[in-house]
């Protein structure tokens, strides 16, 4: 695995632990994947409604943006 695949895998590591709650406990990078892999559905149910409610934002008051 390159280096910036490494950083990218462990940006989503963080992210996931940060903005889902989850905690990482494991150590190898294949269990980095699997956890990754594991809150996919999760992540990208948080990041489309975060989208819509700043969309649904945006619509009431676009002067604000």
């Amino acid at each position: 695995m390159e280096k910036w695949q490494l950083d990218a895998l462990n940006f989503e590591v963080k992210a996931i632990e940060t903005f889902l709650g989850f905690k990482f406990e494991g150590e190898t990078i294949e269990e980095k994947q699997e956890f990754v892999a594991a809150h996919k559905d999760k992540r990208t149910e948080v990041t489309s409604e975060l989208l819509r409610q700043a969309y649904e934002d945006y619509v009431k008051n676009p002067t604000q943006s």
